[in-house]
């Protein structure tokens, strides 16, 4: 049995028993997509901060994005990223406008349900910018004070053959009202590649969440990586 075909058993037993408790709404560090979307017209601008290393050189990263809610169960999410390298300085790398759908309320069908649309661009080393779509479906669980949340997605290069399909998964405890913790796994089944990332979590007053993590790639070209976000619910 492969990596993801038991990563995917594994985290369908789990889904399938617990109680549903409080929501999760926020995403993982490492983009794995949650259930739960914002409220109606809820507006989230979100910063993000990368270093890290590539296996040819240290870069930084910065993202900027802003999630908005359409209605109760339907979200937009933007986002604009620049990477500054030490031969090129910093240069626009990459962008994404995803649409998210949850399939009724927190806790209503036996596995949390949502469905996910997205449209992006990235630049590659040679300077050239591709630009792909990505359907995703979000499975997600809470047990008690644990979050268990599974991704599946289909990258399809818009003008290129090779698609790429990634598994992902994220755990995550609340430990307390201001403390969280958890990690991801991500799997892609076109570079054979997994990659995990702890994180810790800080959840202010005023909708303000602070976390970090770092991301280690074990396959090539061995990206690594800290993660420094934050959030402002609006």
């Amino acid at each position: 049995m492969s990596i993801a075909r038991r990563f995917m058993a594994t985290a369908l037993l789990v889904f399938s028993s617990g109680t549903p408790a409080l929501a999760h709404r926020e995403d993982y560090i490492d983009e794995t997509l949650v259930f739960v979307t914002l409220e109606q017209n809820e507006l989230e601008p979100e910063y993000w901060f990368d270093f890290g290393s590539d296996g040819r050189q240290d870069f930084t990263r910065h993202h900027l994005a802003l999630e908005y809610g359409l209605t109760n169960h339907w979200m937009i999410d933007a986002r604009a990223t620049a990477v500054g390298e030490n031969v090129h300085g910093l240069r626009f790398d990459s962008s994404r406008l995803e649409m998210r759908y949850r399939f009724g309320d927190e806790g209503t069908l036996p596995i949390d349900i949502a469905v996910s649309g997205e449209l992006n661009s990235f630049r590659d080393h040679a300077d050239r910018t591709h630009f792909g779509v990505e359907p995703r479906l979000i499975l997600s669980k809470d047990v008690g004070e644990l979050n268990l949340t599974m991704n599946l997605a289909e990258e399809m290069p818009i003008d290129g053959p090779h698609a790429s399909f990634e598994v992902r998964g994220g755990l995550r405890y609340d430990a307390s009202d201001l403390f969280r913790f958890g990690t991801e796994l991500r799997y892609d089944a076109a570079e054979h590649s997994v990659t995990a990332v702890p994180q810790l979590w800080l959840t202010l007053p005023h909708d303000i969440t602070l976390k970090g993590g770092y991301s280690y790639d074990f396959g090539k070209p061995h990206l690594r990586f800290v993660r420094l976000t934050v959030e402002v619910g609006l």
